[in-house]
């Protein structure tokens, strides 16, 4: 049986559209209109129950203040982003709301990355799609990158990155002195990093 090229729904949200089903991790995504069920294919683990959008939007406090929509279940501890269990794997709420409510959906190979920076934001729109080097740029911007004594991979303190600067010594013995490579010892010295 051939299915119809345009689905839609209507939530508390408004409308939305897709023109065609869409994958999400390697499953077909189908949002139809008349039992409210968002994917077919996706129920919460073990207890084959559908994901619907009322649940989702049960799961999620609006912020009026922000605009966004906090995730009340579980979160990793590691990494603080929300998770939640549907056909016997982990997904992170954020990228499944994307999908869920924005009609043009999110490829795998792209990540869904946060426009407020709230780690528990399910808000679709507050999220765009990007690759690891815009996220990472992103986090950069934003100031989220630790450097210089706060890095954890810091062997050096600004004090003695100051004493490197200003040594006369060549960059080999300065090197072997703090226990750091060469090429550490020149970005030091032409101002690369390690700035205050």
């Amino acid at each position: 049986m051939k299915q119809s090229k345009q689905f839609a729904f209507v939530s508390r949200l408004g409308t939305a559209s897709v023109s065609s089903p869409q994958s999400f991790g390697g499953r077909r995504l189908l949002i139809h209109p008349m039992n409210g069920f968002l994917p077919r294919v996706f129920t919460r683990t073990s207890q084959k129950i559908p994901i619907t959008i009322e649940w989702l939007l049960s799961m999620v406090e609006m912020c009026p203040k922000t605009g966004c929509w906090l995730w009340k279940g579980s979160c990793n501890p590691l990494h603080g982003y929300g998770q939640f269990g549907a056909n016997g794997k982990k997904w992170k709420p954020h990228r499944f709301y994307f999908l869920a409510f924005r009609p043009h959906g999110l490829p795998n190979s792209l990540q869904a990355l946060h426009v407020c920076d709230v780690k528990r934001c399910c808000n679709p729109w507050h999220i765009f799609p990007g690759t690891n080097l815009d996220n990472r740029l992103d986090s950069k911007d934003k100031g989220r990158v630790p450097k210089n004594e706060k890095h954890w991979n810091a062997k050096i303190s600004l004090n003695i990155a100051d004493m490197i600067r200003n040594s006369p010594e060549n960059g080999v013995r300065v090197a072997k002195r703090f226990g750091i490579s060469r090429a550490t010892v020149c970005r030091i010295r032409r101002n690369q990093m390690w700035l205050p």
